[in-house]
């Protein structure tokens, strides 16, 4: 062996084969460390608190049909509250107004409804054309309760007579000056009435209550003579005409506001 190849000047080989070598620890190689990653630190994120519901408008899914995809879209919501609202305000101003016409028109529907019963009746019992119309009707004032009746004759359903009857009821006591003033007025009515032919008049003062009749014959009045004199001093305007049709002065009275029924 070369000593000047290794570079162990003035060793003897010998030596060099009896180097002791048992306390060398065999050093590893170095291993590569990882780089150390830096982290940043986590800040917690707030939490929005929502004070009031936020309703979210539902979503529509709708799939293509060629390569499957989803899309959504948005759906408006109407405002139900709203219309329900609406619809309850309507049918009570609708209820308000029927409330309304009816209490409005009860006298007439009340009428209506009366006339129509009474046509049901008829329908079941024949119809009287000879006889007597009885129409009654009823007021109060202040001081008298006033009552009218109205009696027409007819013969085969055509009007010939009128006997009007009427009624004031006051106090004998405390109303006995207004009822001698009314009872002096009928008194001068029938005299009058002396000189007109088809009209009498007869008065009677009883008890408090006053009875005021008139009888026109429509076959003998004189209407033109009635009109001038009797009309003038008191008497009732003489409307109807001789062998009038029935069925009309019926119907005129009750819309009137009369009772009436037929009397055979």
């Amino acid at each position: 062996m070369n000593e000047e190849k290794y570079g162990y000047d003035n060793v003897d080989e010998t030596e060099l084969l009896e180097f002791d070598t048992s306390g060398i620890v065999p050093v590893a190689p170095p291993v590569a460390m990882a780089p150390e990653v830096q982290t940043e630190p986590q800040t917690e994120t707030p939490v929005e608190v929502q004070t009031e519901p936020v309703i979210e408008a539902p979503l529509e899914t709708q799939i293509d049909g060629v390569d499957g995809t989803v899309q959504l879209n948005e759906v408006e919501i109407k405002p139900v509250d709203s219309q329900v609202s609406n619809v309850k305000l309507f049918f009570t101003f609708l209820l308000m107004l029927v409330l309304g016409g009816t209490i409005l028109f009860m006298p007439e529907i009340s009428e209506f409804m009366r006339q129509r019963k009474e046509e049901q009746q008829g329908l079941s019992q024949p119809k009287i054309t000879t006889g007597s119309l009885k129409c009654e009707h009823e007021r109060n004032s202040d001081n008298f309760d006033l009552k009218i009746e109205y009696n027409f004759m007819f013969t085969d359903n055509k009007f010939k007579k009128l006997y009007y009857t009427s009624e004031t009821r006051g106090d004998m006591n405390l109303d006995e000056k207004e009822l001698e003033e009314l009872n002096n007025e009928c008194l001068l009515l029938k005299d009058t009435t002396e000189n007109i032919m088809g009209i009498e008049v007869s008065c009677k003062l009883l008890g408090g209550t006053l009875t005021k009749t008139q009888t026109l014959d429509y076959a003998k009045i004189d209407v033109e003579q009635a009109l001038s004199a009797y009309s003038e001093a008191g008497g009732i305007y003489p409307e109807y005409k001789y062998l009038q049709d029935m069925d009309g002065i019926e119907k005129n009275m009750k819309a009137a506001g009369y009772t009436c029924n037929r009397i055979k």
